[in-house]
């Protein structure tokens, strides 16, 4: 079971033909919890790419002096985890 499916399960509500899904709560804690949920998936994505990219750079290492490669790998992990810190440190202070 995912990050999704357990936010699913913890707001919505099934009538008994399943037509109608009740909300589990009010809607200022959804949309917070939904918000919170979106911010995770996203901060860990960036942590898995930036966590490939890592991968490929330690590959490219033994050929860093001769490979552009090497240096574009980590420019887009710098990227990446700069994005990362921002979304979380964006989330800190709100």
């Amino acid at each position: 079971m995912d990050k999704i499916d357990i936010f699913v399960d913890h707001f919505v509500i099934y009538s008994e033909n399943r037509e109608a899904y009740i909300l589990n709560g009010n809607a200022e804690q959804f949309k917070s919890n939904l918000r919170d949920l979106v911010f995770s998936e996203i901060r860990d994505t960036l942590l898995e790419r930036a966590q490939v990219l890592d991968n490929e750079i330690n590959l490219t290492e033994a050929n860093r002096h001769v490979s552009p490669q090497h240096d574009r790998l980590k420019d887009a992990k710098t990227a990446l985890m700069d994005l990362h810190n921002d979304l979380l440190w964006n989330k800190e202070t709100e």
